[in-house]
């Protein structure tokens, strides 16, 4: 893909959003001029977003850095107000993934603020909720170069020792190894506590440490009976034994021993128990297996996907799931995708978007369609143009008094049955008419143009703008000069530290990344009743 800035290399004059025009404003990486957000904010976005791949502009170590710094600003400032934060977004589920808010909470652990370390150590379970993620601290941690200190072994104790004997055995089974951790290395270090009447814990924590070398006939305590389980299978030497293991005990996949991971029947078995997101990561792998050529399967996948909606997984990677199985393919195999299961997905997409009821005025939904929302540079998740190209969707279907387009240099506005009715479709779409220079103005010119009578813009960008004459803010205050309530929202799509619109406008909102409660959000400060033209308009 060419690079944007071709005016940059040519040697043209700066001009238009190239040049400040408030001095308040700052550069982005594009190297236009906008404003900046207060470090609090930035922390959100860093939290919720991460930065995963980098930006089409800054690869992903600088960016992690720069966020990283921000966070270590924000936690000299108020170090327990930074924990409390990153353990109510992990609670709520808000984050795409856990990692940057294990990287915060290993700063906080490195604070010079006891207090704040105190804080660290209080909400550790709140914030490291299963094995995987307390493995990866544990690796993201000793990547600091950070010793194991007092608190820093207790919290890791009490994260095994507090948990259900049940649950941790789950857990230390589902999760054994992550980034070269197993619990047995954590176990050695944190050296957990366990009294005589936690002999139930204390056998857990001794076939972490040691296994076993045989396996009585029956499971010596109900809370080991996955333990059991998931050692009689090591020992299996037929897949009617696996299946009947998982039928009877819940194995899960990673449970599985991996000579028996490629029977079709071995995933039957696990299909109707399989938690909700490794059922989605799974469709494809089950589709180039033939899984569901069996009838039966193919209908208990779809009764499953029918509900998936309702469970715990962030639209984002739900939405990835979709799209990989529309793809047909991933890092590893390649599979013929079922419609049935397609459409199921989309669908489940869409609920899980879905308001608790439409938005009752009209509105513009402007996605940013420039090359830079393209990026992914890692690889391992969804450039930012599909979780626009989701929210467009959703709305051209379910919001009546939505008017969408798309714009980079230029606007184009956007009808489903021109541009397909699947995310993938959509973005396919969007490709042939985008990936241009950024100019975050087209928004609210579209609305001088057109003539468009609409309440308020929700725009999804990166904040990369540039190429545009005049400057967003300044076209806005135009705007607001006709329509002095007009409100704008503006969905971040990466973890940088700038913004379009300016900081003391009341009339704009900030929103992060693409949690299941963004698009109620929206709807929230829509249906809000706004403000007097005279509250509104912006200082000079």
């Amino acid at each position: 893909m060419a690079h944007e800035r071709e005016d940059e290399a040519q040697g043209l004059p700066l001009t238009g959003q190239m040049r400040p025009l408030d001095p308040r404003q700052i550069p982005n990486a594009a190297g236009g001029w906008v404003f900046p957000i207060n470090r609090w904010d930035r922390l959100l976005r860093f939290l919720i977003i991460g930065t995963e791949g980098g930006t089409y502009y800054v690869d992903e170590g600088r960016i992690q850095t720069e966020n990283l710094l921000n966070t270590a600003e924000c936690l000299r400032e108020n170090g327990p107000q930074v924990v409390e934060i990153t353990a109510r977004i992990a609670e709520e589920r808000r984050a795409y993934k856990a990692t940057p808010a294990l990287w915060v909470l290993a700063l906080a652990f490195r604070s010079r603020d006891p207090e704040t370390r105190r804080a660290a150590a209080a909400n550790f379970h709140r914030i490291v909720r299963n094995g995987s993620e307390l493995l990866t601290f544990a690796a993201i941690y000793r990547q600091m170069e950070g010793g194991w200190g007092r608190l820093k072994r207790a919290a890791i104790r009490n994260w095994y020792a507090l948990r259900p004997p049940e649950e941790l055995a789950y857990q230390v089974l589902k999760y054994q190894e992550r980034a070269r951790w197993s619990h047995r290395d954590l176990l050695r270090m944190a050296h957990p506590r366990l009294g005589p009447e936690d002999e139930v814990r204390q056998a857990i924590v001794r076939w972490i440490v040691r296994g076993w070398e045989e396996v009585p006939e029956r499971p010596p305590h109900e809370a080991l009976r996955l333990i059991w389980a998931f050692e009689r299978a090591k020992r299996a030497e037929s897949e009617e034994e696996i299946i009947e293991l998982i039928r009877m005990h819940r194995l899960t996949w990673e449970m599985v021993p991996s000579g028996f991971r490629n029977s079709p029947k071995v995933w039957q078995a696990l299909l109707p128990e399989m938690p909700a997101l490794s059922l989605v990561r799974h469709l494809g792998y089950m589709t180039s297996l033939g899984v569901f050529e069996d009838r039966k399967a193919l209908k208990e996948v779809l009764r499953r996907l029918e509900e998936i909606h309702r469970a715990p997984i962030h639209p984002v990677r739900l939405l990835l799931a979709a799209t990989v199985y529309e793809m047909g393919q991933g890092t590893r195999r390649r599979w013929e995708p079922l419609p049935e299961i397609s459409r199921a997905l989309h669908q489940a997409c869409l609920r899980r978007m879905e308001a608790a009821r439409p938005i009752r005025q009209p509105f513009l939904v402007a996605l940013d369609i420039s090359g830079s929302m393209w990026h992914n540079r890692s690889g391992q998740g969804l450039p930012a143009i599909f979780a626009a190209a989701a929210y467009g969707l959703y709305a051209l279907q379910r919001e009546p008094e939505a008017v969408v387009i798309g714009f980079d240099t230029q606007s184009h506005r956007l009808f489903p049955e021109a541009l397909g009715s699947t995310v993938l479709r959509l973005v396919e779409g969007l490709a042939r008419i985008g990936r241009g220079g950024t100019d975050l103005s087209l928004p609210f010119r579209y609305i001088e143009q057109s003539g468009v009578d609409v309440e308020a813009i929700v725009i999804l960008t990166d904040n990369e703008t540039w190429a545009g004459q005049e400057h967003p803010f300044a076209v806005l205050r135009r705007l607001r000069s006709m329509r002095p309530a007009l409100r704008v929202i503006n969905v971040a799509t990466t973890a940088t530290g700038y913004s379009l619109q300016e900081p003391d406008d009341p009339l704009s909102f900030h929103i992060v990344g693409f949690d299941a409660g963004v698009v109620s959000l929206i709807e929230e400060i829509l249906s809000a009743s706004p403000v007097s033209g005279e509250q509104a308009a912006p200082g000079p």
